[in-house]
């Protein structure tokens, strides 16, 4: 076990996680409410409207998406464009 120094909030733990045990409890809530909000909403969605409906911000999305294990949910949904970048969630 290691003394580390959060990613996320700053705080310092002794883990050998990345994250503080606070945050990677936050980390795994967020993930479980993007996941269900994916799979419950098939709509064509773009990252501003996920981020307003389940309040995790948009480069968390953005970092959560690009998982493993959200890779199969995206394949069965549609994303539009953002009106902001006029790209898809996907595109770079």
């Amino acid at each position: 076990m290691n003394f580390n120094k959060c990613n996320r909030c700053g705080s310092f733990y002794l883990s050998d996680s990345n994250l503080c045990p606070n945050c990677e409890r936050k980390e795994k809530n967020e993930i479980a409410k993007l996941k269900s909000y994916l799979l419950e909403n098939k709509d064509p969605l773009n990252i501003e409207d996920i981020s307003y409906y389940t309040g995790i911000s948009n480069n968390k999305i953005t970092n959560y998406l690009d998982q493993e294990d959200f890779k199969e949910i995206c394949k069965s949904i549609e994303f539009e464009a953002s009106p902001k970048t006029n790209k898809t969630l996907f595109e770079k």
